[in-house]
């Protein structure tokens, strides 16, 4: 049967913490390097949706005309013989 020493417990424990130290001061020290190379490729990436998004934009639409993109689909259907006109008359 195997047993847990104390010097064993310690000398995990020691590494345990000294990995922990190690990291701390390593992310300490490079993280704004590895934060500022994704966010610059994430702004390059914006930037070429964007012109892409743009010049499309541009190249179909002619200055002075009306577009409608989007013409979405009529939900309630009217039905022009339901119900009355009332008119109403204002009292003094």
């Amino acid at each position: 049967m195997i047993t847990a020493s104390l010097t064993g417990f310690f000398k995990t424990l020691f590494i345990l913490v000294g990995i922990y130290l190690l990291l701390r001061i390593l992310l300490r020290r490079f993280m704004p390097y590895i934060l500022q190379f994704f966010i610059r490729r994430m702004a390059s990436k914006a930037e070429q949706k964007f012109h892409a998004q743009n010049s499309n934009f541009n190249s179909k639409k002619k200055i002075g005309k009306t577009s409608i993109d989007y013409i979405p689909p009529n939900k309630y259907k009217s039905n022009k013989d339901s119900g009355e006109y009332i008119d109403y008359e204002e009292i003094d």
